[in-house]
């Protein structure tokens, strides 16, 4: 441990003086959910956390030699004294105090215990936290409705999915009493997978309180990360998954934790997540990193494809798969064409089913685009269930739910294979991209995944 001027008997004092000011005080019982194995129960937890802060700033505490020694020095040191200016509140010296002697409680064999060697390395760390160019905080989102088989998932060199332990789980969740978002509520144990990376935030110097403006930053980043996985996600798989608490953390900030305002609907069914998944996962990842920046339709489709993976309604989902493929189908050279657009849904569709290899057969291939579109316009026309039901049999289909499944995966198969070619030669934005799809050239090489058929 390295020596702080002296400073060694004073925190050795400061605990010990917090630990006997905490003696014979009745710790609060609160209630927290807890998992152990397959079993979930409502346990009394005692907050000794809670006892800590009422008795160090209680009076007689802060009349003892050890805590008025720790407070001069707080103040006077140029590595501790500029804390107020660089993180506000948090940096005065008694909140210093509290957090240095909360980082260093525990509870061993039912006695409570402040280490003085953890507060010595914790003041430590505070200075250099004081003196950085840059915070690192560690972002984290638990995912709802996500399965993992295997410990880990890398979806790329900086993000990582993690199965959570029992004791993670426990330690994260939170009192009963804390209901102000969702994982305050026992059916969070029951998700046991969580997103988490890494943000460096450089500190601006110029900004007011330039450490602790950090945490906008890191708040603003982290959330794109997080929509970034859960969009990744949804496009690599079927199944119903949300976003849960979220939140990025460094030594002395965090941006805090929140979840969506909504409850989570019941999930039926788990989205599994395996080491035979890690590769096409991390392909979905690039897609919806990439395609942002260099392809504005694929980008359309995408944004509506998502939608249509939030819903839960089969016919509203229908309806956003069709707008989806429609910015796909119905573009030529990068323009939105007006004219003929069920024919040209049908030829474009099958053209792109057959060389991308979702489907093989161009017959079928029409015949299933000519049925999404005309279901679609029954829906987005009012017309009745018996209609919409009499279409769907025509094509063989025996439920709206069954045909929304069998385009979602389709069009995952479709984005996944435009995602492969270059930007220049996808078969909207090629002058004559269609055309080639549905007749073919004698002097160019198909780029699709798999050999053409004769169908």
């Amino acid at each position: 441990m390295e020596k702080m001027n002296g400073l060694d008997s004073t925190i050795e004092a400061l605990c010990r003086d917090a630990t006997e000011i905490m003696i014979g005080k009745t710790a609060h019982k609160r209630q927290k959910w807890r998992r152990t194995g397959e079993s979930v129960t409502l346990d009394d937890v005692f907050d000794y956390e809670a006892v800590l802060v009422f008795s160090i700033n209680d009076k007689t505490f802060k009349e003892t030699n050890s805590y008025r020694a720790t407070i001069q020095y707080l103040t006077n040191h140029p590595a501790y004294s500029s804390a107020t200016n660089k993180v506000g509140y948090w940096g005065q010296p008694q909140v210093l105090i509290q957090r240095i002697l909360s980082e260093s409680l525990s509870l061993i064999n039912g006695e409570v215990v402040i280490s003085p060697e953890i507060a010595k390395s914790v003041l430590i760390h505070l200075k250099d936290f004081l003196n950085s160019s840059e915070i690192t905080y560690e972002a984290k989102a638990r995912l709802l409705g996500v399965k993992l088989t295997t410990p880990t998932v890398p979806i790329s060199n900086d993000i990582l999915l993690v199965k959570l332990t029992d004791e993670e789980m426990n330690k994260m969740q939170p009192y009963t009493d804390e209901y102000q978002w969702l994982g305050a509520k026992s059916n969070l144990l029951d998700h046991d997978t969580e997103v988490r990376f890494t943000l460096k935030i450089p500190i601006d110097s110029d900004k007011q309180l330039p450490l602790l403006s950090t945490q906008n930053s890191a708040s603003t980043e982290s959330d794109v990360v997080f929509k970034d996985i859960i969009s990744t996600l949804r496009l690599y798989k079927p199944g119903l998954i949300e976003l849960g608490p979220r939140g990025a953390s460094s030594f002395f900030l965090n941006t805090g934790f929140t979840s969506n305002i909504y409850a989570l609907p019941v999930i039926l069914s788990e989205m599994e997540i395996g080491i035979s998944d890690i590769e096409p996962l991390q392909n979905s990842y690039r897609i919806i990193r990439g395609c942002r920046s260099n392809d504005s339709v694929l980008d359309r489709a995408l944004h509506r494809f998502l939608l249509a993976r939030q819903r839960h309604d089969f016919s509203d989902r229908l309806v956003d798969f069709v707008i989806a493929w429609e910015s796909l189908l119905l573009t030529v050279n990068k323009n939105a064409i007006r004219d003929e657009l069920s024919y040209r849904f049908g030829i474009n569709g099958s053209s792109i089913l057959f060389e991308s290899g979702a489907e093989r057969n161009r017959f079928a291939g029409r015949k299933l685009m000519n049925t999404v579109y005309a279901v679609r316009s029954l829906i987005v026309h009012g017309a009745s269930n018996d209609e919409v039901e009499k279409e769907l049999t025509k094509a063989d289909f025996t439920s709206i739910d069954s045909l929304v499944g069998n385009i979602e995966e389709k069009l995952r198969h479709v984005i996944s294979w435009i995602s492969r070619l270059d930007v220049e030669d996808r078969p909207y934005i090629k002058s004559g991209g269609w055309e080639q799809l549905l007749w073919g050239t004698d002097d160019t090489t198909s780029k699709s995944s798999e050999p053409r058929d004769a169908n």
